[in-house]
């Protein structure tokens, strides 16, 4: 029944769970040339991860370090990306970048979002859970980063139908162009040998 206590602890258990994850985004703009860093303390059992997407369809370098400072994961020239920190093999201090790439002149302007669970916040809770219950937690934490990963591939879709769409007006416009292009020197051609049959009267 609704009613039960173990049922209703349960719920309780989801709703704190989703409660505790949480997601920061920002947005940054990158000179020619700059880089903007930012690092996160990655603990044992969280979940942490971090996605990108540079405006108007712009590539950059992604690159994050590990606790020993060497390159875990490097992402170039792209105009998006997605990155699960590995908590359980390494955990630590790690640094993830943002480059504006040396061969792009411009400006860019980079959205991000920094997705994250601490297990020190339901740690209290789930001591008196039992097994099924952190069950249920672990879940809904499953769910969540479900739920990331959907929201980094929506992202991608419409990157990808902006593309599709920027494409096929180019091939429009570029083929009605040489349509008027044929039709003019078919026209041209018509008149310059129209000309070689006309009878030129000397007065």
């Amino acid at each position: 029944m609704l009613g039960s206590p173990s049922l209703v602890t349960k719920w309780m258990l989801v709703l704190l769970a989703c409660l505790f994850q949480w997601t920061q985004g920002y947005t940054v703009k990158l000179r020619t040339y700059q880089s903007d860093c930012y690092n996160e303390n990655i603990k044992a059992e969280g979940y942490y991860s971090v996605s990108y997407e540079v405006a108007n369809n712009e590539n950059i370098d992604f690159m994050v370090t590990g606790p020993d400072g060497r390159a875990v994961h490097s992402i170039l020239t792209q105009g998006s990306g997605f990155y699960d920190f590995p908590n359980n093999k390494n955990p630590g201090r790690y640094l993830y970048c943002f480059m504006n790439p040396a061969n792009s002149p411009t400006e860019k302007t980079v959205h991000f979002h920094v997705h994250g669970f601490d297990p020190d916040d339901l740690l209290p809770i789930e001591e008196k859970a039992s097994p099924l219950e952190k069950e249920v937690i672990h879940l809904a934490q499953s769910v969540e980063r479900i739920l990331d990963h959907q929201d980094y591939m929506i992202v991608r879709e419409g990157e990808h139908r902006n593309t599709a769409e920027s494409t096929n007006s180019r091939v429009k416009w570029w083929s009605a162009i040489q349509i008027l292009l044929v039709c003019g020197v078919c026209a041209w051609q018509i008149w310059y040998l129209k000309s070689f049959f006309e009878v030129k009267r000397v007065v």
